[in-house]
């Protein structure tokens, strides 16, 4: 799943949808809210927001265990997504990513701090 940054739209990870397509795996590459040819209601345009229709994509095109691949904002998205949904991706890439987590980030961290402390860190790490 390719996710895009502020300003732009699935335009933006044409190379990589056309590399990814053309070995044969499956690519969806999405406009998020207000961008591109998306929906665009007079609401807040959130991270959550956001990660909660990456979700729902996901749910509705039955995307198991995508990658997914975010650029600038679209990486905060994509990691916003992961703390939320942790079970949804099977991993996220973040490419020129803000260093600015999301809340539900900050309130996950200190738990996984301690996770990793313990005697199943392994399974922590994976998760």
């Amino acid at each position: 799943m390719l996710v895009h940054g502020w300003c732009c739209d699935h335009t933006y990870f044409a190379p990589q949808f056309n590399h990814f397509a053309h070995r044969g795996q499956r690519v969806v590459a999405v406009d998020l809210r207000w961008h591109g040819r998306s929906d665009k209601p007079h609401q807040d345009y959130t991270i959550q927001v956001f990660a909660d229709d990456l979700a729902l994509t996901c749910e509705r095109l039955e995307l198991a265990k995508p990658v997914v691949v975010g650029h600038s904002r679209g990486s905060i998205v994509s990691f916003d997504l992961a703390a939320r949904y942790p079970d949804l991706p099977s991993a996220v890439v973040m490419l020129n990513a803000a260093i600015v987590l999301p809340s539900a980030a900050r309130t996950a961290i200190p738990t996984f701090l301690e996770e990793l402390s313990g005697p199943d860190y392994r399974e922590a790490l994976r998760r």
